[in-house]
């Protein structure tokens, strides 16, 4: 009975090593140049958050995953980025 326990908790593991991925939901893709373009039009993180419908928190690490800080980056792209 032991046997056929570890025999079981090692086929779980082995399943759960081979997942693509290995936990959460599958990620959303919101292009980061959608949020850069809708945070320059001044909509706040809570309302893109409510467009794509996902949390603040989601726009955020969007934004942190590629290097973007909003205070910063926003100010240059609003000041000095000519978009036509």
């Amino acid at each position: 009975m032991l046997e056929e326990a570890n025999e079981s908790i090692l086929e779980g593991i082995n399943i759960l090593e081979n997942r693509e991925s290995k936990r959460g939901r599958p990620k959303i893709n919101i292009p980061i140049a959608n949020i850069e373009n809708l945070l320059t039009l001044n909509f706040h993180a809570s309302k893109i958050a409510e467009m794509y419908g996902v949390s603040q928190d989601t726009i955020y690490r969007r934004l942190q995953e590629n290097n973007i800080s909003v205070s910063i980056d926003l100010f240059i792209l609003r000041n000095f980025v000519d978009y036509k």
